[in-house]
């Protein structure tokens, strides 16, 4: 991966989304610091920090062996933990009970959408490490409103127990595991929230309404390079619950929270399952 000297700037104008030796990319007029860098030493370890008018992120993500990656985020004092090994299909995320407010989910999608301007020329197919923090900076800002973010676990063991690997059951309808679903096709999806247990029949990649458009893909909208492009079951649960409940950044916590988490291993793994719609 090209290796980037350290770069910082403070823009009142317009934010640009630069990396040293690259030309500017002008985005909407914002008043924030950022900072990237890349260890001289180990060119797998990527450390910056963001900072607007509300809140401040520092982050570093590392790629340790192979496509083993281990990401930490703190939000203000908030601390995220992400973990990801793409060919084991592992994911282990650690909340530490954080619970975001609208307008730090804002800066985190604010920070992942500069990232993406940042890397985008630059991306190699083996960039695990920037793949997966932009990955999980989207998956956090996307989450719902009061999501209070513990631990969600499919496949890798905590360094406090190494020997137990704690699987997410479910809390309602049901984790399905990553369950691919085709645009065109008509799925039902299933959730639970305040007034029942629902299975609605809906079209894989329609609109709902203004806003919520490709249903069934994990992520919001129809997406941009950076973000997953998986369509599964669990995603399609979690979209037209969020939609039933008119929800305009993530149903509430006691609506739709189960199914948010259900889907977290659909997004960092549906594409490696050949879940491309």
């Amino acid at each position: 991966m090209k290796r980037y000297a350290f770069c910082a700037f403070v823009c009142l104008v317009a934010l640009q989304a630069v990396g040293c030796e690259n030309n500017p990319v002008a985005k909407e007029a914002k008043n924030v610091a950022m900072g990237l860098t890349i260890d001289d030493n180990n060119s797998y370890l990527l450390t910056g920090y963001y900072k607007d008018a509300t809140s401040l992120i520092e982050f570093d993500a590392e790629r340790v062996e192979g496509t083993h990656v281990v990401i930490a985020v703190l939000v203000d004092n908030h601390r995220l933990d992400y973990e990801v090994d793409v060919d084991r299909q592992g994911l282990r995320i650690e909340g530490h009970g954080a619970v975001l407010s609208e307008t730090q989910k804002t800066t985190l999608s604010d920070l992942v959408e500069s990232l993406a301007d940042h890397f985008e020329y630059d991306i190699q197919w083996d960039d695990y490490h920037v793949l997966s923090l932009l990955n999980s900076l989207d998956y956090w800002s996307e989450a719902p409103a009061d999501y209070v973010h513990n631990t969600l676990n499919f496949g890798i063991a905590s360094s406090a127990h190494p020997d137990k690997v704690a699987v997410v059951q479910s809390a309602s309808m049901g984790d399905e595991g990553i369950k691919c679903i085709k645009k065109g096709s008509y799925v039902y999806a299933e959730y639970d929230d305040s007034r029942g247990r629902h299975s609605d029949r809906i079209k894989v990649g329609s609109t709902a309404r203004r806003g919520w458009e490709c249903m069934g893909r994990c992520g919001g909208g129809c997406g941009k390079w950076w973000k997953a492009s998986s369509w599964t079951k669990d995603c399609m649960d979690h979209d037209q619950c969020g939609n039933v409940n008119n929800s305009s950044g993530g149903a509430s916590d006691s609506n739709c929270g189960d199914e948010f988490g259900q889907a977290a291993d659909d997004w960092a793994f549906g594409v490696p399952r050949g879940c491309w719609g």
